[in-house]
């Protein structure tokens, strides 16, 4: 009987881990670009009893057990800032940043010009310290920070991913071209916090696109991908897993009636 007691208890560890998936996209419902999350269940290992004289074995389940965790890749709705170092990619693919020497990809593409005392120069630079980097020429071969010996007046980012900084004379000061890199399988890219991924062995190392391109998404500036989370459906989710869980609960009050009730006997 110890068997119904892991199985309900297998069950209710399940539902809490799924609850902390759903606690996470709550949180994150008003973080820029984050992807819901959903924990997948999968039958725990199928244990086999005696055979019957037909032929039969007879097997049983042994519990649940999340078998993994997946994103909702879809873009989240708009948030038109009209600063001119925001970036929204309105469609599937990342855009490369640069943090200690490594290279990442976010789709929080809240960038503000920054003066970089490293460099020297003025970069596009998250809160997190992690740089822009795009290529110094149209067919994407040569990769390069994103920045300026000179403070621009103004940046121009097309939805094609060029870039044109001018001062304030209206002279060109610098130009690059803004790539968006797309994944096998982006489940597979490790997140490493504040909007932040890095590629693995099993996402692949990215195909870099044109924007717009090879099913990547077009750059729109001055506006940023807000959370696709939807706080309707977390919500229900919330309320469908505490009702598993009481029901797995349930199971162990029950089992150990029954077994009060043989010792009673």
């Amino acid at each position: 009987m110890s068997g119904v007691m892991n199985i309900a208890v297998s069950g209710m560890s399940a539902q809490a881990d799924k609850l902390s998936v759903i606690a996470n996209n709550i949180a994150n419902s008003g973080t820029l670009a984050y992807k819901s999350q959903t924990a997948q269940f999968a039958e725990a290992f199928v244990a086999s009893g005696r055979t019957t004289a037909s032929g039969t074995t007879i097997q049983y389940g042994t519990g649940a057990e999340v078998a993994s965790i997946t994103a909702d890749w879809d873009t989240g709705s708009a948030q038109v800032t009209n600063d001119q170092a925001d970036i929204l990619i309105s469609g599937d693919g990342f855009l490369p940043v640069s943090l200690g020497g490594s290279t990442y990809y976010t789709r929080a593409c809240d960038f503000s010009l920054t003066y970089d005392n490293t460099t020297s120069e003025y970069v596009l630079m998250r809160s997190d310290g992690s740089v822009l980097s795009g290529y110094t020429d149209a067919t994407l071969a040569t990769p390069a920070l994103v920045s300026f010996a000179t403070q621009p007046t103004a940046i121009e980012i097309k939805a094609d991913g060029s870039v044109t900084a001018i001062d304030s004379t209206g002279a060109v000061i610098g130009t690059f071209n803004l790539g968006v890199t797309t994944f096998v399988n982006n489940d597979s890219l490790e997140s490493m916090g504040q909007g932040l991924y890095r590629a693995t062995t099993s996402s692949g190392a990215g195909t870099i696109n044109m924007p717009g391109t090879g099913g990547s998404g077009s750059l729109t500036q001055g506006a940023l991908e807000e959370s696709n989370t939807d706080l309707v459906t977390e919500f229900t989710n919330m309320i469908v897993t505490q009702r598993a869980f009481q029901a797995n609960s349930k199971v162990i009050t029950t089992q150990d009636e029954l077994l009060n009730t043989i010792i009673n006997m």
